[in-house]
């Protein structure tokens, strides 16, 4: 489609409505190259996000600028709710998109996906504002794409997805752009919601990682590379620290409607 323009003032907002667009924007298919990516720049820094915004399912997926971009990902997911029954059928993936022609993709699920067995590396080759949907079509969380690698030739910008997860009678979307692992830490700090169902998500990339959680107690465990400790928060802060660098999730929401975000750590530059 054209290009849209819009003007801001300093310290102001604006939104643009990609409703009648989303035949345009979306990925059509798992496993398929598509030419949906959506690209926003800007003569001065801007902060933006991608909202889905239908009555009865919200989430915001808050877009990172030059830190959503790079070449080595791990993608955080839950593995605590279910995925719902709905037509058309919901799924969790690995939305990727290209920002340079000839870029090739490596990718390696953590389960199958449409097209492709778990543990089993591919590659896509994918040209600049072209997108790959990895798809996970099975409703179990057990079977999660947490732990998944996408690495690339050159940088690509990463979303992970997840949609209608049931939640004591609500059905809700969770995802976020994630970004590379040139930005993750060892040191996070969660403050809790106003879920019903409150968890933080830790993924480790590499082995034999140590982690200490603390708030009213003190937790300790090691999980190794790939792997997904889940915790449930009860407490209203509580900080994370790990011998080497993990990606942090948060499950949160309202009441029984979920939202997710990376949770960035404490020393990002």
């Amino acid at each position: 489609f054209a290009p849209i323009i819009i003007n801001l003032g300093v310290n102001s907002i604006d939104s643009v409505d990609l409703t009648l667009l989303l035949a345009d924007i979306e990925s059509p298919a798992g496993n398929a190259v598509s030419q949906n990516g959506l690209k926003i720049t800007s003569s001065a820094l801007v902060t933006a996000y991608y909202e889905l915004n239908a009555n009865g399912n919200k989430e915001l997926f808050s877009l990172k600028g030059a830190q959503s971009l790079g070449d080595n990902f791990y993608t955080p997911f839950q593995k605590s709710w279910n995925t719902g029954v709905t037509t058309p059928a919901s799924f969790s993936s690995i939305e990727i998109v290209a920002t340079q022609d000839g870029t090739t993709v490596l990718i390696t699920p953590k389960t199958d996906i449409v097209g492709h067995p778990a543990n089993t590396s591919f590659s896509v080759s994918l040209n600049e504002g072209e997108t790959y949907s990895a798809r996970n079509l099975n409703l179990d969380p057990n079977f999660s794409l947490s732990g998944s690698i996408v690495s690339s030739n050159l940088p690509v910008a990463v979303t992970v997805f997840s949609g209608a997860l049931s939640n004591s009678g609500c059905t809700s979307t969770m995802g976020d752009q994630i970004t590379p692992t040139d930005y993750i830490g060892s040191d996070y700090i969660i403050y809790k919601g106003s879920s019903n169902s409150e968890k933080v998500i830790i993924l480790s990339t590499q082995n034999s990682t140590s982690l200490s959680i603390e708030n009213s107690t003190a937790t300790s465990t090691l999980i190794n590379w790939s792997e997904t400790y889940t915790y449930d928060l009860t407490d209203s802060i509580t900080y994370i620290h790990s011998s080497k660098p993990i990606y942090v999730w948060h499950a949160s929401g309202n009441g029984c409607d979920l939202s997710g975000t990376q949770v960035p750590n404490t020393f990002c530059t």
